[in-house]
């Protein structure tokens, strides 16, 4: 039913606009200004570093996850699934997730997805499972309708 190579490509294509995203902010943020290392040699921008350094390293903080997230998905096996683990997309009653890192809803075709990782506590909750599964999440009980 799904192509998984298209959904690892979706996941990496978002994860990269994330990080070229995050570069552009961070060179918007200094204008002009010339960085050697920790230090801008412009006087209108020099104060910039100082004082908004944890902008600064929210930004980059940010880009390095996004470049982590790539290398985690690079990573995974999107192959067929028969056990909730990495890179398997999984129908839980009527919502779709993906295994391999957190990611804001996407579409494929008419579906839609979300992207969760393996530290996430839905993951956990139904790592292992199969098809036709149940686990309890939250104080619920859902089914593992689909698994691929």
């Amino acid at each position: 039913m799904f192509d998984k190579t298209h959904i690892r490509d979706t996941l990496l294509a978002m994860e990269r606009a994330d990080i070229a995203a995050a570069q552009r902010s961070y060179d918007a943020y200094f204008g002009e200004a010339t960085t050697v290392g920790d230090r801008v040699f412009d006087p209108e921008h020099a104060a910039t570093v100082v004082r908004d350094r944890p902008v600064l390293e929210g930004i980059e903080a940010l880009e390095h996850e996004h470049e982590h997230h790539v290398r985690t998905i690079a990573a995974i096996s999107f192959g067929p699934s028969v056990t909730v683990g990495p890179g398997a997309v999984v129908q839980i009653d009527d919502r779709f997730v993906v295994v391999a890192v957190p990611a804001p809803e996407f579409a494929y075709g008419e579906v839609r997805m979300i992207g969760i990782s393996t530290r996430a506590p839905l993951f956990r909750a139904m790592k292992g499972l199969r098809l036709g599964d149940a686990f309890e999440f939250n104080h619920r009980t859902y089914a593992i309708r689909g698994l691929w």
